[in-house]
This record gives structure tokens, C-alpha cells and sequence, in this order.
């Protein structure tokens, strides 16, 4: 509480108690006037008669009006003690204002400062929270992409395999016909040969020079030579007379 307000204050309070207890000094002025007045005898009768004639709730309603006068007195006495209390109060000097200020100042800076802190705290959390979610992102990216890797790699393997295994498919098929063709070959030469082979016989023979007489005996024997080959012919078989 600032020691420059302290006199406003206490005269306030001061006029207040004054301006009540004029009030409350009045109206029991009044009603007094108006008990002490005379009116004559009959009014005086008619007043004692009636007053006699109060009910319950009148003098309920006065004992009720007097509680309340009292309370207000008390708290009108209260405010003046406290007024006396706060005017005998020395004001504080320049420097101890001076003092009061920096302390109230020092104190609420403090108070910033805790704040400060426990936002810096409250904003840290949350970035720590992010940067480990984060990291177990990037971490199941990397994973995927090293299985993606190891899947494209086995993918191409098996490709270069399927590949490798029609290539020797292929290469089997045309070994396999390759030999049919080398066996053909190889008959071929044989009958080729065999054929070079009987021609050779046949002119060396044809080349000889006989005697009339030996050429006579051959050329009696060349008929029954002759049907002596077909029947030979004859009793071999289609494939062995084709080779």
C-alpha cells in the first residue's frame, strides 16, 4: 500500500463516521421532539393506548432496527481506530520507495523468468518427442529401402536364371538335333565310302588282260553270278540292302 494514500484514506473514513453519526444524532432528536411535545390529554391517552395495542411484529421490527443501528456503530468505531492506526504510521522515505520498487521489480522478473522456463520446458518436450518419432521414421525408410534393394537384386537374379536355364534348353535342342544330323552325316560317309570302295574293285578288275580262253570261261560264269546276286538281294532286308 502506497504511504502517499494513507491520509486521503483516514479523512475519507473520518468524514464518513462523521456524516453517519450526525444522522443517527438527528433521528434521535426527532423522535425525541416528538415524544417531549405536548398535545393534550386525549392525545397523550390515545398515545400511551396505542402503544399498549403494539403487536409482536412492531417490536420485532424495532429490536431488529436497533441490531442493525449497533452493528453500524461498531464498524464506524472499527474504521476509526484503524484510521488513528494509519495516520500515527510514518510515510516511507524516497530511498525505501526506491527499495520497495526494485524488490516488487526483482520479484516479478523472477516470476517471468520461471514462466520463461516453463515454456522453453513445455516447447522442449514436444521437439524431443518429434525428433524420436523422427528418428523411428527414417529408420523404418531405410529399412524398406534396404529390402527393396535385396527384392530388385533376387528379381534380377532370377531373371538372369530364367534366362540362363532357356538359353541351356535351347542349347540341348539344338545339340540334340545336331547329333541326328552328324549320325546322318556319318551313314552317309559310310555308303559314300562303301561305294568308292566297289567302284575301285570294279575298274581294277576290268583293267586286267585275260586269255581268250580264261575270257570265255568268265563270260560263261557272269550269268550264273548274276542270278546268284538277286537271289542274294532277295533274301536280305529292305533296311540292310538300304545301308
Amino acid at each position: 500500500m502506497d504511504s502517499r494514500n494513507i491520509p486521503s484514506q483516514s479523512s475519507s473514513y473520518v468524514g464518513l463516521l462523521s456524516q453517519q453519526g450526525s444522522v443517527l444524532h438527528a433521528s434521535n432528536t426527532h423522535v425525541a421532539d416528538e415524544e417531549i411535545r405536548p398535545e393534550g390529554v386525549k392525545a397523550a391517552k390515545s398515545k400511551r393506548n396505542a402503544g399498549k395495542e403494539k403487536s409482536l411484529a412492531d417490536y420485532t421490527s424495532i429490536w431488529e432496527m436497533k441490531q442493525v443501528d449497533l452493528a453500524t456503530k461498531e464498524r464506524l468505531s472499527k474504521l476509526a481506530i484503524l484510521d488513528t492506526l494509519l495516520a500515527r504510521k510514518e510515510s516511507l522515505t524516497e530511498a525505501e520507495e526506491v527499495l520497495c520498487f526494485m524488490e516488487e521489480m526483482g520479484a516479478r522478473d523472477s516470476h517471468v523468468l520461471q514462466l520463461a522456463e516453463k515454456v522453453d520446458s513445455l516447447t522442449i518436450l514436444p521437439d524431443y518427442e518429434t525428433e524420436q518419432r523422427m528418428d523411428r521414421l527414417e529408420k523404418i525408410v531405410r529399412d524398406k529401402g534396404v529390402a527393396l534393394e535385396k527384392f530388385e537384386g533376387w528379381l534380377e537374379a532370377r531373371s538372369k536364371l530364367k534366362q540362363s536355364e532357356m538359353e541351356c534348353e535351347y542349347l540341348k535342342r539344338s545339340f540334340g538335333s545336331l547329333t541326328e544330323q552328324n549320325n546322318r552325316l556319318h551313314i552317309e560317309v559310310e555308303e559314300l565310302r562303301a561305294m568308292k570302295v566297289g567302284s575301285s574293285t570294279m575298274t581294277s578288275a576290268s583293267s586286267l588282260t585275260m586269255c581268250p580262253r580264261c575270257e570265255r570261261v568268265t563270260t560263261a560264269a557272269i550269268p550264273s553270278m548274276a542270278v546268284v546276286d538277286v537271289q542274294a538281294e532277295k533274301m536280305i532286308p529292305p533296311q540292310e540292302r538300304e545301308h
